[in-house]
């Protein structure tokens, strides 16, 4: 794996999508949020790739990301970014 570099010269840690995922579900947890992952087709439909419900099961935000959501969470310190896993297929 190989580390990127930003305009000011300085490497970049990569963090796995995984980590990436349990940061912004711990973020999630504190606002009484969950995030969910779309299993089947019908879910991806409906609500994309991933969603969040509040505590009261209903969506309130659908076709997340994770890397949009630990952007916009702050969950990603600066000097971070989250690395390009291959694809399991």
């Amino acid at each position: 794996m190989t580390t990127k570099t930003n305009t000011g010269n300085t490497a970049l840690t990569p963090i796995s999508l995984a980590a990436a995922e349990a940061r912004v579900r711990r973020a999630l947890a504190k606002e009484d949020r969950t995030l969910h992952i779309s299993r089947g087709e019908r879910d991806r439909q409906y609500f994309g790739a991933s969603y969040i419900t509040n505590a009261n099961n209903v969506v309130v935000a659908s076709s997340c990301t994770i890397e949009g959501l630990a952007d916009e969470l702050g969950v990603i310190a600066p000097g971070e970014t989250i690395a390009q896993e291959a694809s399991r297929g």
